[in-house]
């Protein structure tokens, strides 16, 4: 209507002007140009939850008791939030009553019909709903496998143990980016949920030490910062990998080592710059894979390793344990204990933990080995590679539970989300 509307048409100008423009005398009136054709929308980008009406099997493969523990430590974290806490899932927020009402009727459904998985799948398709994760429109999530290592290790160097593994420094800086001007507010890989990891050089404030610097240059040497050392290098950056773990002293007890920061570097992955130099097929990749092309080559260790900044840093309750229970294990991203095969490690970019989930895919032992697993697990983690549509499962402590992690690297994993139904949630509204 409004081409239409500024024509040049003779009828809408009074008869003297329309004479002059027949003569001639007065410059033409340009025809509009044709409005291009509308492009086509560009496709759905980032992370989209698309509730399904007809539900998948929800065969859960794993024992009862764990699950039941790993709802217990959710609810109880989520009993200490603020009432007005909200979730957040992607674009979308769940208000802590909701989520809160659905682990309890879901704990409650599961003690009652866990030994029959049919009665099980009525009850929650009644009284929940469910949410398909996917990713740039594409079903499929990268589902990979994280475990607490058990390593050998002394609390004093010698030549043999002489790779530390060091506390969290006193001049790392963490900046509330997010408390200043919204332009100072930048997306990038530094840039997690509104802060930024950083040190101090003078007046000046910086990116705080790289990998290279820690490792190759000494710059945390002497500091007091070591709490451990372990004998080779590919162990200390295994551990730095899987965020939490154990060391093993040589009286025999263990140390516990959780979690206590990073440098805020940018992670690169070792598996990924190993591909790409041709030194392991993409298909042959896995921790036993890398662990295998190291021993056999130690000389590339920290040639490799030096070019993934990102470091980790632990800390370390002070007491030492004669066995390991599943209290002991690390602690996740929420501050309790991660459980085997039911805690998940997601961006904390996106998803701000506590939800109730479905995960399934394939551990990948060869090319004619394959075991497909299926469970219910909750959001309890977050990692240093772990970005977008990638989650992470654990699956325990020790050399049993790296046989599963190192083999899973299924990209074609399904994860769904349960929600209680919102008039179950809430009758009153």
């Amino acid at each position: 209507m409004l081409t239409r509307f500024f024509s040049c048409a003779s009828h809408r100008l009074p008869a003297r002007l329309t004479l002059l423009l027949l003569a001639g005398l007065l410059p033409q009136c340009r025809q509009p140009k044709p409005t291009p054709p509308t492009p086509p929308p560009p496709p759905p980008a980032g992370h989209q939850f698309v509730q399904i009406e007809t539900w998948p099997a929800l065969i859960d493969d794993t024992d009862a008791e764990s699950l039941d523990r790993a709802l217990a430590r959710q609810l109880n974290w989520l009993a200490a939030k603020p009432a007005d806490w909200t979730c957040r899932v992607g674009p979308y927020r769940v208000e802590r009553a909701r989520l809160t009402a659905t682990l309890t009727r879901f704990r409650e459904l599961w003690a009652e019909h866990h030994r029959q998985p049919p009665a099980l799948q009525q009850a929650l398709q009644q009284e929940f709903d469910l949410y398909q994760w996917t990713y740039n429109d594409q079903n499929r999530i990268l589902l990979t496998g994280y475990y607490a290592p058990i390593i050998a290790g002394r609390r004093s160097r010698d030549k043999q143990y002489r790779f530390p593994i060091y506390r969290r420094p006193d001049d790392l800086l963490t900046i509330q980016v997010d408390a200043f001007e919204p332009r100072f507010l930048q997306p990038g890989s530094a840039l997690r949920g509104g802060s930024l990891v950083a040190r101090l050089d003078g007046k000046k404030v910086v990116p705080y030490y790289d990998r290279a610097a820690i490792d190759g240059a000494g710059r945390l040497a002497g500091r007091g910062l070591e709490l451990v050392y372990l004998d080779n290098y590919w162990q200390q950056f295994s551990f730095h990998i899987q965020g939490g773990g154990f060391i093993q002293l040589d009286d025999g007890s263990y140390m516990k080592l959780n979690y206590g920061g990073k440098n805020g570097r940018a992670y690169v992955s070792v598996g990924k710059l190993l591909i790409e130099s041709g030194d392991i097929a993409r298909e042959d990749m896995s921790m036993q894979a890398l662990s295998a092309y190291f021993a056999a080559n130690p000389d590339a260790v920290e040639r490799f390793c030096y070019q993934n900044p990102s470091y980790v840093f632990y800390q370390w309750d002070g007491k030492t344990y004669r066995e390991l229970k599943p209290d002991l294990f690390p602690h996740g991203s929420l501050g309790f204990p991660v459980t085997t095969k039911r805690s998940l490690a997601f961006d904390k970019k996106y998803f701000g933990g506590g939800m109730l989930a479905f995960v399934s895919g394939v551990i990948q032992r060869s090319d004619t080995q394959a075991e497909p697993f299926s469970r219910f697990a909750l959001d309890q983690d977050t990692g240093g590679a772990i970005r977008e549509n990638h989650v992470d499962v654990f699956m325990g402590a020790g050399d049993a539970a790296l046989n599963q992690a190192g083999f899973l690297k299924d990209r074609k994993g399904a994860v769904y989300f349960l929600i209680l139904k919102p008039q179950i949630a809430n009758p009153a509204g």
